[in-house]
């Protein structure tokens, strides 16, 4: 029997049960509540990757090539081996490299042009499965031991921009019919999985080098096939160098946006300028105060009695391989040949020739196109000793024919760093 007095226990349970009904109608509503957000967050997750998709679509990246049909990515699949060397002269299309070849006879002969086709067929004969190529890891593709010398860097990123580039340089893309047209696609594919939302094209080592480089290649290969899929993603690479500029010195450097800010160096600067003006060339936009900045720098790392002489900093002194980027940049601008700053640059060049002193192939790939430039007598000169020199020290024999040694006959300055397959990239457009 209870012990609570008989008045008290109905209203209890009364109490009790209303309380649970209150508590249940609260409990009931803050569930509904909870459903009801739980529901509506789940539509603006939905809304929101639809629209990331829709958006990945518009900018294009990552890019695809066979989506824009067989064309853009089937092609002849000959096979490629020692000595199949298509002619250099066959392709579609005019980009910034194509356009510099020579009209006035000054330039290649039959012989450059066999050294071309080998340098190209070297190339594609050390392709990664995936696409891509490496500066450290082009021998696993070699069939006898003739193909020394791997380089030290690690990015396949810039490598396989490196390596696609005297291609694009013959005029040939993955739209033009011939033995490199999968070759060509393969590497732009590669190219394609690896930039990102915001322009960025160096892959998983961040480095400036590796963006510059890899949008030269991006937007040769736009301007060249006018492949519409190459076009948002070659734009989103410009802007992102872009915004990569030092803002106020105007060079660029190590930074990346968003990062901390370091001052320019000539070295990275030429880089990137190259890119500005193959893109400007194939139509892309490049806001014009980019341009300015840059020519702030340019002249900021001068020297000399006519501003003709360029240096790595602004705190270091001048070397020809750095005033051959000069040269290049200031020719961008639009500098005229007879300027004296371009005078006096050529002639410290004309000091530093081919074939004389260090070898530095680098610095022949600037000067190359800086002399090119220049035209007249010393570029003839330069052209003449230039050309035999890489004819001469072009390999013959074994796995390695087509390539050039970065020990032999002298090495290289930057052997270490870019090895075989930077060095056969370099000189076979120097030919080109």
């Amino acid at each position: 029997m209870s012990t609570r007095p008989p008045s008290l226990t109905k209203p209890f349970v009364v109490d009790v049960l209303a309380s649970a009904q209150s508590w249940s109608r609260v409990q009931g509503k803050w569930w509904g509540l909870a459903i009801l957000f739980h529901v509506l967050g789940l539509v603006a997750l939905l809304a929101g990757t639809v629209a990331i998709v829709m958006n990945a679509e518009t900018i294009g990246v990552p890019f695809s090539l066979h989506a824009a049909g067989p064309t853009a990515a089937g092609g002849d699949e000959t096979e490629i081996t020692p000595g199949h060397e298509q002619s250099s002269e066959e392709g579609s299309g005019e980009g910034r490299f194509s356009s510099r070849k020579p009209r006035d006879g000054t330039g290649g002969t039959k012989a450059t042009e066999r050294a071309v086709g080998g340098g190209l067929n070297w190339l594609a004969r050390h392709q990664n499965t995936d696409g891509s190529w490496s500066f450290d890891g082009h021998s696993k593709h070699c069939t006898d031991a003739t193909c020394t010398c791997e380089g030290e860097t690690q990015s396949n990123a810039a490598a396989t921009a490196f390596a696609l580039l005297p291609f694009l340089a013959a005029g040939q893309t993955h739209q033009s019919k011939g033995p490199y047209q999968k070759t060509i696609s393969d590497g732009i594919e590669y190219m394609g999985r690896t930039i990102k939302p915001d322009g960025n094209l160096q892959g998983g080592v961040p480095s400036m080098y590796a963006q510059g480089i890899a949008t030269i290649t991006l937007c040769e290969a736009y301007g060249l096939s006018q492949d519409e899929t190459l076009k948002a993603p070659a734009q989103l690479a410009i802007d992102y160098l872009c915004r990569a500029q030092h803002p106020e010195l105007g060079g660029w450097h190590y930074y990346l946006p968003g990062g901390q800010l370091t001052p320019g160096d000539l070295s990275v600067t030429g880089w990137q300028m190259q890119a500005l003006k193959s893109a400007e060339q194939v139509g892309l936009n490049v806001p014009p105060p980019v341009w300015e900045k840059a020519q702030k720098y340019l002249k900021s790392v001068s020297k000399g009695t006519s501003g003709g002489l360029c240096c790595y900093m602004v705190e270091t002194g001048p070397s020809p391989a750095m005033t051959s980027v000069g040269m290049l940049g200031k020719q961008f601008l639009g500098t005229k040949r007879d300027d004296p700053a371009l005078v006096e640059g050529a002639e410290y060049l004309m000091k530093n020739m081919p074939g004389v002193g260090a070898r530095n192939s680098y610095y022949f790939y600037y000067a190359t196109q800086a002399m090119h430039n220049q035209s007249g007598p010393n570029g003839d000169e330069w052209n003449r000793a230039m050309r035999k020199s890489l004819i001469d020290s072009q390999e013959k024999q074994g796995c390695a024919a087509g390539s050039w040694n970065p020990e032999l006959p002298k090495k290289d300055a930057w052997c270490d760093q870019g090895g075989r397959l930077l060095n056969t990239s370099l000189c076979t457009l120097i030919l080109e």
